[in-house]
């Protein structure tokens, strides 16, 4: 029953299609999608289609953008980017024992680490904050690079902070995006019914990251990766 259609990142179900699709050292493209790996694919989610009884299909990964290999396999594929905060994010994987991270940069699964990342950790010390802010910003390169690839119909990017703080707009901007001219009034009554948590202030056993970070690491933070934070409009917040 592991298998069985639900929300959820579905993992082990994709990695049954292909195994390095959950923990790849680097980003997947084209060429890892072999007509064998396409067919396993594109036959599973038309099974979950049919089980669900549904026309569209949607689902939720983190990590490496995978853009290239998704695309291969499904040509008509759209991408939403939902990004947040690297400096909240660089907090919250502090605040996990699963992190890879604090094994060191040699173990982790995002490449092999170039010089540049190595001054970067040197320069501050090997900090684990400063590791888990490159992981993001090594991440947000990687996925709108790849982004930047497909035709601007095809990619939306959503800002964590605007879904939590305006969802009915943000998910109106994300079915006009996923499917014109098709607005449901079920799922806006959903949406607005549906509580929404800030995990930047509010998370669980997390202490909010503006809280928890020094003045020399809030400098240190901008440093590495203030250039993509201002991509996204957060250096002004």
């Amino acid at each position: 029953m592991r298998f069985v259609p639900k929300h959820d990142e579905a993992y082990a179900l994709w990695n049954s299609c292909y195994p390095a699709f959950a923990t790849p050292f680097r980003d997947l493209v084209a060429d890892d999608a072999s007509p064998y790996v396409q067919r396993r694919f594109r036959s599973t989610v038309a099974d979950v289609m049919r089980y669900q009884g549904k026309r569209r299909f949607i689902t939720k990964y983190t990590g490496w953008s995978r853009i290239e290999f998704l695309r291969a396999i499904f040509p008509d594929a759209k991408f939403i980017h939902i990004v947040r905060d690297g400096r909240a994010v660089a907090n919250s994987l502090l605040s996990v024992d699963w992190w890879q991270g604090w094994e060191g940069v040699y173990k982790w699964r995002w490449g092999v680490p170039s010089q540049e990342i190595l001054d970067a950790l040197a320069r501050y010390d090997d900090s684990f904050l400063a590791l888990a802010a490159i992981q993001w910003k090594i991440l947000i390169r990687n996925i709108s690079e790849k982004s930047a690839t497909l035709p601007a119909d095809d990619v939306l990017v959503i800002r964590y902070e605007d879904l939590i703080s305006t969802p009915e707009q943000e998910v109106d901007r994300i079915v006009a995006f996923c499917a014109p001219n098709e607005a449901d009034i079920r799922l806006a009554e959903h949406v607005a019914a549906f509580p929404m948590v800030n995990a930047n202030t509010t998370e669980r056993r997390i202490a909010p990251w503006r809280d928890n970070v020094t003045d020399a690491q809030m400098h240190m933070l901008t440093d590495l990766i203030g250039e993509e934070l201002e991509w996204f409009g957060y250096l002004a917040q």
